[in-house]
């Protein structure tokens, strides 16, 4: 047997399982806090007031989630539902993963490792609650996915339809709103990437699909951000302040726990890589 095709075979059986190995999981969460808000008249009353109340039970879930707030909702009543979003978005984040680190036995191991790189905090918050998830990880996964076509669109000049990625950077702007803002800023490089790469290569490689990509991103963000919970909700939740103290005591009282702190496993790992370098050099 060819060996690259029993390599291809090998991987769609890994990446079956692992789907199949998600979506026994998916049975095995148990709902917590917001999950039962969704699911009960709370979060009926704002799927039929877009996503809006002044009732300040309502908290942070007024906002313009739309559609990590409605898929929180088809999750809670349908466990059927749940097991097959979640066990796909999860399988699809994986495989980008590997798609965008070389497609190699190695990348492999190292996208199925990813969540021993991650604290508990986010195991429990992304991929063992499923608020979180259904918020973050689909627009990453929609985020990768335009990474791997970009990728793809440089490198062969071939694309899908220009609607195509519109829609997919509307869509993925409608789950949190630092990816919905993080989507603008990567359309904006998208053009200005194919700018330089059009003038250092001499090729003419149309901007059609980063302006459609960024174009759906702004219409995301604008859709978004007209709910009135982020104007009128008097719950501190949604604030947003342009205040450097502000942002100084957010980064000092939560930010670096989630980002430095306890990621245990990428501090041990940088302390090791440092360590190598080190003794390499007082080898020389």
């Amino acid at each position: 047997m060819n060996r690259s095709f029993k390599f291809h075979l090998n991987n769609k059986v890994i990446f079956s399982i692992l789907y199949l190995y998600f979506l026994i999981t998916s049975f095995l969460i148990i709902p917590a806090g917001d999950d039962f808000f969704w699911w009960g008249k709370p979060g009926h009353y704002l799927l039929t007031h877009h996503f809006y109340g002044l009732d300040s039970s309502f908290g942070g879930s007024s906002n313009g989630r739309y559609l990590g707030n409605l898929l929180e909702i088809l999750i809670m009543h349908s466990s059927i539902f749940a097991a097959i979003f979640y066990a796909g978005i999860i399988t699809i984040f994986i495989w980008c993963l590997w798609y965008l680190t070389g497609r190699t036995r190695v990348s492999l191991t190292m996208a199925l490792a990813f969540f021993i790189t991650l604290q508990s905090g986010y195991i429990q918050s992304i991929f063992m609650w499923f608020a979180g998830f259904v918020n973050y990880l689909p627009p990453i996964t929609l985020l990768l996915l335009y990474c791997i076509m970009f990728k793809k669109y440089i490198k062969t000049n071939y694309s899908s339809p220009t609607a195509f990625f519109f829609l997919m950077s509307f869509i993925g702007g409608l789950f949190v709103e630092h990816m919905t803002l993080y989507q603008i800023f990567v359309g904006l490089l998208s053009i200005y990437f194919i700018k330089i790469w059009n003038k250092r290569k001499n090729n003419n490689l149309s901007k059609n699909i980063v302006y459609a990509y960024t174009l759906g991103a702004v219409s995301s963000a604008i859709f978004m951000f007209v709910n009135p919970a982020y104007y009128f909700s008097r719950n501190e939740y949604r604030k947003v302040s342009f205040s450097l103290d502000k942002y100084f005591e957010s980064y000092v009282n939560t930010t670096h726990f989630w980002i430095i702190t306890f990621n245990y496993f990428i501090n041990h790992s940088n302390l090791l890589i440092i360590d190598y370098y080190c003794f390499k050099r007082s080898q020389k």
